[in-house]
């Protein structure tokens, strides 16, 4: 009765249009909420990559300071010796 109702008065269509953009909208709210959920923990992959990266390049540099020294101490007791 209510439905009937409803369609001879052209609210019916009206009613049902906003139930699917209600339903759509919970959808991407849930879709929305993952994303965001995703991107953070991209993010926090991203900081700690970049961390390490850093990291790697300080120990490369030291290491490459390193071996330096030792070469320089190398060639010079090597001028004392001959």
């Amino acid at each position: 009765m209510l439905l009937q109702c409803l369609w001879q008065q052209g609210q019916f269509a009206d009613l049902y249009y906003k139930y699917i953009c209600v339903v759509c909208l919970q959808r991407l709210r849930g879709e929305m909420a993952d994303l965001e959920r995703q991107l953070r923990e991209l993010q926090k992959k991203l900081e700690e990559e970049t961390t390490l990266r850093v990291d790697y390049q300080n120990r490369c540099q030291s290491l490459k300071e390193e071996l330096e020294f030792k070469d320089k101490i190398h060639n010079e007791v090597s001028i004392l010796l001959f």
